[in-house]
């Protein structure tokens, strides 16, 4: 009876040493594929990590400015390599959309693009026409940066009893103006607006956030006036056919809005790119943040005005026809971050922080009219920020703005 037990013990303690053991070899055996999987899943993203970095570097050296869409092969052995490069408009900045066609799971990426154009560009503070008479400065007025000014020159004056209370006309070197302003990009701001008016509206309710993948086609939504309590991002385009207010309680990012005139409330923060045929005006304490922009295309007496505490951070274009009329007026404490452009005149009493390619100058104050004079206005050329991208302004290389979702 003993022996028994001890061989039925035995042949239980065999059997549980066979079943560590196997399970052992089968743990390592997991652990080995397991790392095979993990390796090879790790090599797969890298290898379609380098095909996206290696297709943006190849758009981005691609100088064509309009829309286009090629498919390619990276590397001549290597069939999965083969990406479509997808080049759109979307305002005055580009969207590029990169897909891989032989990883039809894998998500495509879009970014947004701009112009880093040569130093000369991107140190210029003021640009002032040629209108053959002098500049006058009053105040605490600073201009820095490369500063271009008309053959009459620069000279300090009293307005008002004030006088000019820098140590030097300009911070920087002067040169000499032409006798009109740089126009490259007035043909893309009217195509924009064509486009956008062609654009097939949705009925697309506003009660949920609304946000569009700019791998697809643009949506665009009609807006009959006030534009409040919304949450809309991405490959969006707001319309309107008459006046049209951006409540504070509007979340736009990366939108674009067009409107005859555009009301921007005050508190409002917000992406966006504003394009009008009339008016926008920036109420106090309102924040476009970048990269965001606002375009005037106007054939008459259209203005953009930037009320007091404000701030712009992207570009602010006013192109019209009539350069009798003021067409940018930016308020005291009021700023400009990037570049700013105006083919007629600008009342500038508040900051710029970049470049300002100016008409001409007029403000009026209770003693009368002052033409081609500054006063207590800024413009730093010297400020602008190294990360600042430019909108299709100018000349230069194209560069990432920001990753779009």
């Amino acid at each position: 009876m003993l022996k028994k037990t001890l061989k039925a013990g035995v042949l239980y303690y065999t059997l549980f040493v066979a079943l560590v053991m196997l399970l052992t070899v089968g743990l390592f055996i997991l652990i080995f594929y397991q790392e095979n999987f993990l390796t090879a899943n790790i090599k797969r993203s890298e290898r379609i990590n380098s095909y996206f970095s290696s297709a943006l570097t190849l758009a981005l050296s691609n100088p064509a400015s309009g829309s286009f869409t090629r498919s390619i092969l990276l590397f001549e052995e290597d069939k999965e390599s083969s990406v479509t490069i997808a080049q759109s408009e979307w305002g005055m900045y580009s969207v590029l959309t990169l897909s891989l066609a032989e990883f039809p799971k894998i998500a495509s990426k879009s970014y947004l693009i701009g112009i880093t154009p040569n130093d000369t560009i991107r140190q210029t503070g003021l640009y002032l026409r040629n209108n053959f008479s002098y500049l006058s400065v009053s105040g605490s007025t600073i201009l820095t940066g490369r500063t271009y000014l008309p053959y009459s020159g620069i000279a300090s004056s009293s307005i008002e009893g004030v006088g000019y209370t820098g140590d030097s006309l300009v911070y920087g070197k002067k040169f000499f103006s032409c006798d009109s302003l740089p126009t490259a990009f007035s043909s893309r701001l009217s195509q924009i607006i064509d486009w956008v008016k062609e654009l097939k509206e949705e009925d697309i309710s506003l009660s949920e956030p609304v946000a569009a993948p700019f791998s697809k086609k643009p949506r665009a939504i009609g807006v009959p006036h006030l534009l409040s309590r919304c949450s809309l991002s991405g490959n969006i385009v707001i319309r309107s056919d008459g006046k049209l207010t951006l409540s504070r309680n509007a979340q736009l990012k990366n939108v674009i809005v067009y409107a005859p005139t555009v009301y921007v409330e005050s508190g409002f923060r917000g992406i966006c790119q504003i394009f009008a045929t009339d008016t926008v005006i920036i109420q106090k304490g309102a924040t476009l943040r970048y990269p965001s922009g606002i375009a005037i295309f106007s054939k008459n007496g259209g203005y953009l005005q930037v009320d007091s505490t404000s701030r712009i951070y992207g570009y602010a274009i006013v192109r019209g026809n009539n350069n009798t009329k003021v067409g940018l007026r930016i308020r005291s404490s009021a700023s400009i971050f990037g570049y700013a452009y105006c083919s007629t005149k600008v009342d500038h009493q508040g900051a710029i922080f970049g470049s300002l390619y100016a008409y001409g100058f007029e403000f009026r104050t209770g003693w009368g009219l002052y033409t081609s004079s500054l006063l207590n206005a800024k413009v730093l050329g010297n400020e602008l920020s190294p990360s600042y991208v430019f909108p299709y302004v100018t000349p230069g290389r194209k560069a990432v703005i920001a990753k779009l979702p």
